[in-house]
């Protein structure tokens, strides 16, 4: 029942982003924004009876869909607070920085990750990713070295250290 109702949220999601930008008159785009309002808070609900990671995977791509990306900057900044070891949030937090064009505030958060985590090749990973998403192979392979510096292995970057030498 979940994903139904999960499902007819985002449906109703979309019918509102095409009544917001319909020019026709002011009325249907007034009503598109308090059904995604509505939905939104809906939406919030429903998640939040699913387990912690999910209802943040959840929530990221329907801002997504919205545009409302940088409206997950600073519930995942409480996020993190709270569970500093949940890898998700900061996987999700490094995308979110990225998507919203915050080069500066990511490069700090991967730096504090490391800081946190020092033995996880999880920060290296998620970074590389971006990097190399980004078609920066030198960048990506940067953070593989210094992934090797600090864990003396790459071997859960593997597939990171294939893309980077295969972008170069």
């Amino acid at each position: 029942h979940t994903l139904q109702a999960l499902s007819g949220v985002c449906a109703d999601a979309q019918t509102a982003r095409v009544l917001l930008r319909s020019g026709d008159n002011l009325v249907m785009p007034l009503i598109g924004a308090a059904m995604l309002r509505g939905n939104a808070h809906l939406l919030a609900d429903m998640l939040a009876e699913l387990p912690a990671q999910h209802p943040l995977l959840g929530l990221e791509r329907v801002y997504a869909e919205l545009g409302w990306t940088d409206s997950l900057v600073v519930p995942l900044d409480s996020l993190i607070a709270a569970n500093p070891k949940e890898e998700t949030y900061r996987t999700v937090q490094l995308r979110t920085l990225d998507a919203v064009g915050r080069d500066a505030e990511l490069h700090r958060a991967f730096d504090k990750w490391i800081h946190d985590e020092p033995s996880s090749p999880a920060p290296y990973r998620e970074y590389a990713k971006l990097l190399l998403q980004h078609n920066r192979a030198a960048a990506a392979d940067s953070v593989i070295g210094r992934a090797t510096a600090a864990l003396g292995t790459t071997k859960d970057l593997s597939l990171e250290v294939a893309q980077a030498r295969a972008a170069q």
